[in-house]
């Protein structure tokens, strides 16, 4: 049956790629836009098709090539095929609502995020929205959870919510969507990347990131997904914490708190996430990730990593961190008391890990920046010389 309904569909496509067989052939940019802001495909695979295209002879519609590298199924290019037909009277730029569509600036698991305007205030906003194959009621429900509770949260270091809402877009399902403050910066992940920025700097961000979490605890809410790829910073120097996807809230008790439930990113889920004890997660386990975070700063590595999410949990439950090799002994310890085993070995609340940051960087009388493990001989190199113009030497 599956095969059947599988040549249907090809024959379908195939049909559709024939209409119009009179135009000439060259860069279908508007199929590729379509499908690259409804999420069917990543950047890279439109740059990669299109590369490809240009270089076939005889002409290969992008459309098969698409279905041929399997970047989306033939249902999805018949929608998109189907939007491509209507009048070139429309707006090249895809409009969400009253969104305009600008450019992709992200992807993750439930969503895709784009740079928007909203048309009737004038403003760029982030809009999030639901990725297709997510589309069923427990996802449109978890992305009303994640904006009902963001928007919960009023606090300089968190990411505003301003919207959410549906669109209906036809031939294709409602599209879901959460508008968010637009916060023009870079990730720490991307600043840890790069291994510039001087610790104390790093140390600043992340006393920045604790407070902003201590705030939403005091509301009952617990982030549950701290690492530095959900932390915004402004060129400024403005720290905001994003993507409330996975928050446990005391107002909201859904589903998605429910024991047994691993929820989370494998290098920074702590012990009771990795076991799945819903009873025992709290803000101490942001804490725990804000522990993780710190010993990447020091180390420049995770605590645990595994070849494998099992081998990184099994290492989570059973091994003890290395030392991060800090030169501040305090700051050491605030590290790995962050990541304790247990809950209750760890500091008590995320302020009281913000106030041992603060501690440590009035202590710190150097801005030492953080050397990556893997590092080009340039880079090394240049730090290498940082470091002994620091000392003296």
């Amino acid at each position: 049956m599956g095969t059947t309904t599988n040549r249907k569909s090809m024959g379908d496509v195939r049909r559709f790629l024939g209409e119009g067989e009179e135009v000439e052939p060259g860069p279908e940019s508007r199929l590729g836009e379509i499908c690259l802001w409804r999420g069917y495909v990543t950047e890279a695979q439109l740059e990669e098709c299109l590369d490809e295209q240009n270089r076939l002879v005889p002409h290969v519609r992008l459309g098969e090539l698409f279905l041929r590298k399997k970047h989306l199924t033939t249902e999805q290019l018949l929608r998109a095929l189907a939007f491509q037909k209507k009048p070139k009277a429309e707006p090249v730029r895809p409009q969400i609502g009253k969104y305009r569509i600008l450019r992709e600036i992200a992807r993750g698991g439930m969503g895709v995020v784009h740079e928007a305007e909203d048309t009737t205030l004038r403003r760029r906003v982030a809009l999030k929205i639901l990725r297709e194959d997510k589309d069923e009621p427990g996802g449109v429900e978890r992305l009303k959870r994640e904006a009902a509770i963001a928007a919960q949260l009023r606090h300089p270091g968190i990411v505003t919510v301003h919207d959410v809402g549906a669109v209906e877009i036809p031939p294709g399902p409602p599209i879901h969507y959460i508008a968010m403050e637009y916060v023009e910066g870079r990730t720490l992940a991307a600043i840890l990347e790069e291994g510039q920025t001087e610790r104390r700097e790093l140390l600043r961000i992340l006393e920045d990131v604790a407070r902003a979490a201590g705030y939403a605890h005091s509301k009952g809410v617990v982030h549950r997904d701290l690492k530095p790829r959900n932390v915004l910073v402004e060129k400024a120097g403005r720290v905001a914490l994003g993507d409330f996807g996975i928050a446990r809230a005391d107002r909201f008790q859904t589903p998605l708190t429910q024991s047994n439930m691993v929820m989370g990113t494998p290098e920074y889920m702590s012990p009771e996430q990795v076991e799945g004890r819903a009873d025992d997660v709290g803000p101490r386990t942001d804490v725990y990730a804000l522990g993780v975070i710190l010993y990447e700063m020091l180390a420049g590595r995770t605590p645990f990593k595994g070849e494998t999410p099992i081998v990184t949990f099994q290492r989570i439950l059973a091994e003890a961190p290395a030392p991060p090799g800090s030169a501040d002994a305090e700051l050491e310890a605030l590290c790995l008391k962050s990541l304790g085993k247990r809950p209750e070995a760890r500091p008590a609340s995320a302020a009281e890990f913000a106030d041992g940051i603060a501690r440590a960087r009035r202590r710190n009388p150097y801005a030492i920046p953080v050397v990556r493990p893997v590092a080009s001989p340039g880079l090394l190199t240049r730090t290498l010389g940082k470091l002994k113009g620091l000392l003296g030497r």
